[in-house]
């Protein structure tokens, strides 16, 4: 009987001192106005006549007791994972922004692989952005796929391989989240996906040598000529090449190649003429002195430079090209002796009954007497021949 009138009555919740991470608490407070009454039959009737709900210092009237909830929240703070790969590269010096990585989302088994991000390398890696993953993402799996662009640089060969990876997200209970990858592809842990280019340049020089030969037709195999590799210091390298001039002149010894590993490097090679000492020549007493510089262009190819020294009579000058000028100059006659100047003799002979005319300086009567000697000879021979057959 003693709670018979009009009695009110608040509800909150009980929040401890110290939040768990994540969670929200409803500070709302409900405030019944309760009427009780005496049904005079020895029971009481209970109305709640109003609710009123205060939350932050405003109040709301609630229509029923039905409506008195209390709205707590559990929040997670988004969660973010780091992706990255190692980039090697044989051959050449790695530039930044050189290559391109693709991450893509993909099922399961690797199919309907969807691009996320695609990124160049910096320095030897390469970083694709944070992956984010929210509250709503909590008890997912997610799969990737990282492969490299095959951009075609011509020099290069791109690693074909990919790399395969999963990240669960799971609840930490305290507002937070754990994204764990783990490696799909065998062996390698995530800290392994490494991707290995190789670049190769290669040139090749032919050097153009050619010598000239005034006074007389240059023939094939005319004169000889040596290539000799030495040191920066005129010391041979291995044996010389030898190479002959052919019709027009052109002296062709074997080409030189040289590879990417040689980019830098100088190389030294002298050139110069055999002195066979034929007669009646001058031979060119120049030696060249060739130096070679080999440089990258970056597409495969090699820049190779030329610088040309000729060194004659002891003279040492910049030159153009490898050329040697010979010279041919026929030996003049060997004098004849002054007696043999002189008139011969009149005889008693008639002029145009003479047999020995003359013509200069020059007697023909040595010459008859040859050629006769020259016929008997051949006629005594040819006598002992058919004697010796018919003995037969």
């Amino acid at each position: 009987m003693d709670d018979i009138g009009v009695r009110t009555y608040t509800i909150s919740e009980n929040a401890p001192g110290v939040l768990p991470g994540g969670y929200t608490f409803d500070a709302s407070v409900f405030t019944l106005t309760v009427t009780i009454t005496d049904n005079h039959d020895g029971t009481l009737d209970v109305q709640i006549t109003r609710i009123t709900k205060t939350l932050n210092g405003a109040d709301t009237d609630v229509t029923s007791p039905d409506k008195i909830v209390f709205d707590n929240v559990y929040t997670t703070v988004d969660v973010t994972s780091a992706v990255a790969v190692k980039k090697i590269l044989t051959g050449r010096t790695l530039e930044d922004d050189q290559f391109s990585f693709v991450l893509s989302r993909t099922n399961a088994d690797g199919s309907n692989a969807v691009i996320v991000e695609t990124v160049r390398n910096l320095g030897d890696a390469a970083s694709f952005a944070p992956l984010v993953f929210t509250h709503a993402d909590i008890g997912k799996t997610y799969y990737y796929l990282i492969t490299e662009v095959d951009d075609k640089a011509p020099g290069y060969t791109y690693d074909s391989g990919s790399f395969a990876f999963k990240i669960e997200i799971t609840d930490n209970g305290d507002g937070t989240l754990t994204a764990t990858q783990t490696s799909l592809t065998e062996e390698l842990g995530m800290d392994q996906f490494v991707f290995s280019n190789s670049y190769q340049a290669q040139g090749t020089l032919d050097f153009t040598v050619k010598t000239t030969l005034t006074g007389k037709a240059l023939r094939p195999a005319h004169f000889t000529f040596y290539l000799q590799p030495v040191q920066n210091n005129g010391q041979p390298v291995g044996d010389p090449l030898l190479a002959l001039n052919d019709g027009d002149g052109n002296i062709v010894f074997p080409g030189l190649s040289f590879t990417h590993l040689d980019v830098g490097k100088e190389f030294f090679y002298i050139f110069s003429e055999l002195n066979d000492a034929q007669d009646g020549y001058t031979y060119d007493g120049s030696t060249y002195t060739v130096k070679l510089t080999v440089a990258d262009n970056g597409d495969g190819t090699l820049a190779i430079g030329q610088y040309i020294t000729r060194t004659v009579d002891g003279k040492t000058v910049q030159a153009e090209h490898l050329i040697f000028d010979n010279e041919y100059k026929e030996a003049p006659l060997a004098d004849v002796p002054a007696d043999e100047h002189k008139e011969a003799p009149p005889t008693d002979t008639p002029a145009d009954e003479s047999i020995s005319p003359h013509t200069g300086d020059i007697r023909i009567e040595p010459l008859l007497a040859l050629l006769l000697g020259s016929a008997v000879l051949i006629l005594i021979t040819r006598w002992k021949m058919i004697r010796k057959a018919a003995g037969q």
